[in-house]
């Protein structure tokens, strides 16, 4: 606050030097005293401001404040605390208890895949793409997969379902195009396998 009111008595003595001030004025003592008591307060300001900030980096008071933690799904919590087991049990009873976590759906449809239940892949995967708010690319690209998986399996006609199902859900866009370029190979070559199953995550 000293160094302010130094500062505060150079103006005050330039403008009155100056002549711009008048020490017969009440203007200009009104002027003066306020120049003083605004010195006054952003003193004070500064001094708790800067005197805050002493303090904590002394004592430390901030860290006592609890800290707000970024959230985490519960799939993510399950996994770093080490108690996500690899069975299927575990992770059914979570998708139970939360049927539109797009995350667990995910992880419960590749479990299924890795141990060969294709058609409970292609049920889960089913399932979440019709009752989760996902995204059109996502939808199309859950759709595009099972109609791979219905093509290795030489199940032509659900293949067939599911990419129709993109056309109709989704007509005039890019994945529809795409949708019909596979479905004309499918119904014209239905033995090129080769052909028919680019890939999709």
């Amino acid at each position: 606050m000293l160094v302010e009111l130094l500062i505060v008595g150079v103006i005050l003595s330039y403008l009155y030097g100056a002549g711009i001030l008048d020490i017969h004025s009440g203007t200009s003592l009104a002027i003066a005293i306020a120049l003083v008591l605004t010195a006054i307060a952003v003193g004070t300001i500064l001094s708790q401001f800067f005197a805050g900030k002493l303090v904590d980096s002394i004592v430390g008071f901030n860290s006592w404040i609890p800290r707000k933690e970024a959230k985490t799904s519960r799939l993510a919590e399950l996994e770093k605390a080490g108690v996500l087991a690899d069975t299927l049990p575990l992770l059914e009873r979570l998708a139970r208890e939360a049927p539109r976590d797009v995350e667990i759906s995910a992880k419960l449809a590749e479990e299924y895949l890795k141990k060969g239940l294709v058609e409970k892949y292609i049920a889960e995967r089913t399932r979440i793409a019709e009752t989760a708010n996902l995204s059109r690319e996502a939808v199309c690209s859950i759709y595009n997969r099972i109609a791979d998986l219905e093509l290795h399996a030489e199940h032509y006609d659900q293949a067939l379902l599911y990419l129709r199902a993109i056309v109709t859900k989704y007509p005039d866009t890019s994945e529809a195009a795409n949708a019909m370029k596979r479905i004309e190979i499918i119904v014209s070559k239905p033995a090129d396998e080769s052909s028919l199953s680019p890939n999709h995550e």
